[in-house]
């Protein structure tokens, strides 16, 4: 073993002899005397430049190049001196270079303009060379650089990966809900759009603890830095309905301010034209903290809602009858040089109607059960969130505290008729409380002290109405001509406290993270006996009554070798865990303790200027939550019924991943593979059975292993001619998993395929287009006890706009989508139209949607083991006349 781990180090530090450091001092020919701020670059046979520094105060100069077979020569310039161009290998360390005055005669030149410069590890998008003038927010603009991806909730991604932080001016007044910013901030007012790759957000834990995603920064106009900019959008039409008019809105009223001590977004928004409104209220902070602990526990409902979502990108707004209404204030306040208050607050009231057709098909292992119905659903929706955060980000000390409140409450209902007709009721109310704290201080240039605690209560109050009562079959009695009623509240407390310590040596550091984590948790169902008038002993069934505890003590070392190019990472991580379930309704406790080890292991390699490279792996092992505990049954639905076993199951997850990058800023060039696989052994296996309509759901318990591969490869290209910008995607998913159905182990088989193309192409200054190609493939089959399998849904989404600006003042702006299933050849054509006259300080849009009124859209899915047909119905012709002006 000792050999071993010596080779590896020997290994890992012969790939760093790759890298080359040049030193030299520059001074003037004519005097001698040093000469500053010389550059110095280390470039390749085709002059591109590899490595670059300047010369200090002192004229000297320190400059490592990464990979030292593609270095040719060292190049020193400075204006007003002649340059000077030395083959490297003729160079020696410590050489005095000296440059010579040489006279500037201005000729004619050709300022040529970059749309992307690289500085170090700072990407600049310059964006007057990528907005168009059909463009409102900077949304639009981010959609269209490349490297950068921007998802259909609006996520940004870089090189595939999510960013950590997004800033204005290099604050962040959000905190991880940039759709504030990103949706309702004009692209007219960012001058530049920051890349920072590979950022650590925590001052006092650079070049202490490696980061692997980038930051994102908008650099501001100075006609918005400094100034209060109020903006408010009013929009009023109609839209057919029935062939009778309906009253449309949407309006906005925004207040923005970006100071270099305060930072303010203020906004209401309204409408009922199916605009999600919402979608600002996204957060997209990850799911670790910034100094390494994890979060607090998203609890979600037992209750499967009749609201539901069209899928592959059918745009939302098509299909979503909404009346919102949304405000949010957010400020920021830089109390002194490194720290800062920012206070959030937010409130939102949703009313949406829904109705749909459906058809699922299960695959199961002996037959095919078919369920179709018809829903016609409403939700109501009110939900408020504030948040109080102070940070200290010195070089020295970080301190953050976020404290966190929100209460949301929801009730969704609705009819569904299929073979019977039946009533949903759910209430769906949810209350959390959390707080924050993280705190860093640095000790020297390679020791630090972390202490992280967060701690959060969830409060989950639920019901389920169901009428008439389906499940007289379990009762023996008939509950037909009344409602079944159940309750359900899960109340749970999550606590997780650690203390690290990093020190280095050599060229090694090491992390020694001390933490325990508590999950307290208690889950109280019954059913309204007075109203479902139910036997005693399905009464029983239904009711439950569970104490959770999981509690687990873990240490965690790891060992880190970082060097500008060479990032190595091995975590090993033992856990003891006590875990404590007590069923106070059946007299029933379960009790058990468990010694787990969880190994990590990561490295990330600059291969040179151009290509990156990374591979991760790890195993984790994780036991259930209160969630599938349960031993009396709860309703999810009015046709899904669940229950489970007392003694907490488990699953162990060995996963694999990869990533290699190539990027050439100069040339616009971005392209990214990454691929995963990863095995995921349990002990308990999801049964499932049908008895009509209803699927009773139960777990067994049973050793399975279930396989889970993808690749994702992305190509994003400027293009010398008509500022032209190109992307191609393609990703791939396969899932191999096993389903106990009917008694019955059955192994299933998913594959899907999605293949992505985007082009933006404006060849002349008044005219541009953009197009996009979407393909999705799926296919399920079952592979035993006997091979079948469903014809592959092949769906397409074409989508083209074309945008005439025949004046600076005048945009005519033409959408038009295609969405076409190959199962029964259902296609769907959506086009909008847009006129937009802009003033000095105002602009009119005359917005035309649905212009062919086309009034539902048909698709195919797939999802585990069945196979769905779903129609939704689509807002008909609207007409919107909405006036925009400054405050």
């Amino acid at each position: 073993m000792k050999q071993t781990l010596v080779l590896l180090l020997f290994s890992a530090l012969s790939v760093c002899l790759q890298a080359q450091t040049y030193t030299g001092k520059v001074v003037d020919a004519a005097n001698n005397q040093p000469l500053d701020i010389v550059s110095v670059s280390i470039t390749d046979a085709d002059n591109m430049t590899l490595s670059y520094t300047a010369t200090d105060e002192k004229g000297t100069f320190t400059l490592e190049c990464k990979n030292s077979k593609e270095a040719k020569y060292i190049y020193i310039s400075c204006l007003g001196y002649q340059a000077q161009k030395i083959v490297l290998s003729n160079y020696k360390n410590n050489t005095q270079i000296a440059l010579s005055k040489a006279d500037i005669k201005l000729k004619e030149v050709k300022v040529k303009f970059e749309s992307i410069k690289q500085s170090g590890d700072t990407l600049n998008y310059a964006v007057s060379a990528f907005r168009l003038g059909q463009d409102r927010s900077i949304r639009d603009v981010l959609k269209r650089l490349p490297g950068i991806e921007v998802d259909d909730n609006g996520q940004i991604k870089y090189e595939g990966k999510a960013i950590n932080k997004f800033y204005v001016e290099n604050m962040d007044v959000t905190d991880g809900r940039y759709n504030l910013i990103s949706n309702n901030l004009a692209a007219k007012s960012v001058k530049t759009v920051q890349i920072l790759e590979k950022h650590q957000p925590v001052n006092a834990l650079q070049g202490i603890k490696f980061s692997d995603r980038a930051t994102l920064n908008l650099v501001l106009e100075d006609a918005a830095k400094g100034k209060l900019v109020g903006i408010a959008d009013i929009g009023l039409g109609a839209e057919r309905k029935s062939n009778q008019p309906k009253a449309i809105w949407e309006n906005r009223l925004i207040a923005l301010l970006f100071k270099n001590k305060v930072q303010n977004v203020s906004l209401y928004k309204n409408a009922n034209t199916g605009t999600d409104i919402k979608e600002d209220l996204t957060d997209f902070k990850t799911g670790v903290s910034i100094t390494g602990n994890a979060t607090s526990d998203d609890m979600s409902s037992l209750f499967s809602p009749l609201s539901a979502s069209s899928s592959f990108s059918f745009k939302k707004q098509r299909w979503l009858f909404n009346d919102a209404h949304f405000v949010s204030q957010n400020t920021l306040a830089k109390l002194s040089k490194n720290s800062l208050l920012r206070m959030q607050a937010s409130y939102l009231h949703e009313k949406e109607t829904q109705r749909s057709a459906s058809s699922v098909a299960y695959l199961l292992p002996n037959d095919t059960i078919s369920v179709i119905e018809n829903a016609n659903v409403k939700n109501y929706h009110n939900q408020v969130d504030c948040r109080i955060t102070y940070e200290l980000n010195g070089k020295k000390d970080y301190i953050k505290n976020t404290v966190n409140f929100s209460a949301d409450l929801e009730t969704d209902n609705g009819e569904i008729s299929g073979s019977d007709s039946i009533w949903q009721k759910m209430n769906l109310d949810r209350y959390t409380f959390s707080n924050d704290f993280s705190l860093v201080h640095r000790i020297n240039q390679d020791k630090a002290f972390k202490f992280s605690t967060v701690s959060s209560f969830d409060r989950l109050p639920q019901q389920i109405i169901v009428l008439p009562g389906l499940y007289s079959g379990l009762s023996g009695d008939s509950t037909e001509d009344k409602p079944m009623v159940q309750n359900v509240t899960i109340n749970s407390f999550n606590s997780h406290s650690f203390t690290s310590f990093s020190h280095s040596l050599f060229m090694f550091g090491m992390d020694s993270d001390l933490g325990i984590d508590l999950k307290n948790q208690l889950l109280e169902s019954s059913t309204d006996a007075s109203t479902s008038a139910l036997l005693d002993s399905f009464t029983d069934s239904l009711s439950n009554k569970i104490q959770y505890t999981n509690l687990s003590v873990y240490l965690s070392p790891t060992i880190r070798y970082q060097r500008e190019y060479l990032k190595i990472s091995l975590s090993l991580k033992s856990t003891l865990l006590n875990l404590h379930c007590n069923d106070m309704f059946r007299n029933q406790t379960e009790k058990s303790t468990r010694l787990l080890f969880e190994p990590a292991f990561s490295l990330y390699y600059d291969i040179n200027a151009y290509w990156e490279f990374g591979i991760s792996s790890s195993f984790n092992k994780n036991y259930s939550d209160i969630r599938n505990l349960y031993t009396g049954y709860i309703l999810n639905s009015y046709r899904s019924i669940s229950k489970y076993e007392n003694k907490p199951s488990w699953n162990a997850v060995f996963g694999n991943s990869f990533n290699l990058s190539y990027k050439q800023p100069i040339k616009g060039l971005f392209i990214n593979l990454s691929g995963s696989f990863s095995r995921k052994f349990q002990n308990s296996l999801a049964h499932t059975a049908f008895d009509g309509i209803m699927q009773k759901n139960s777990s067994k318990k049973a050793n399975t292993a279930n396989n889970n591969y993808m690749t994702n490869i992305r190509l994003s290209k400027t293009l010398p001619f008509w500022s032209s910008v190109i992307s191609l995607k393609h990703n791939f998913m396969r899932s191999e998993f096993t389903q106990n159905l009917f008694d019955i182990q059955s192994h299933y088989r998913t594959k899907i395929n999605s293949v992505n193309t985007s082009l933006t192409l404006s060849p002349i200054r008044t005219f541009n287009l953009e197009g996009n190609v979407k393909m999705l493939f799926q296919q399920l089959q079952r592979t035993t006890p006997s091979a079948a399998r469903y014809p592959i849904v092949r769906s397409e989404i074409y989508d083209l706009s074309l945008n005439f600006m025949p004046n600076p003042k005048i945009t005519f702006s033409w959408g038009n989508e295609l969405y076409h299933n190959n199962t029964d050849y259902k296609t769907t054509f959506y086009s909008d139209f847009t006129c937009s006259f802009h003033l000095k300080r105002n602009e009119i849009q005359l917005i035309v949607n649905n212009l062919f009124n086309e009034a539902k859209y048909e698709k195919y899915s797939i999802s585990s083991y069945s196979q769905t047909y779903n129609l939704s119905y689509l807002h008909q012709r609207q007409i919107l006349l909405k006036y925009s002006f400054n405050l």
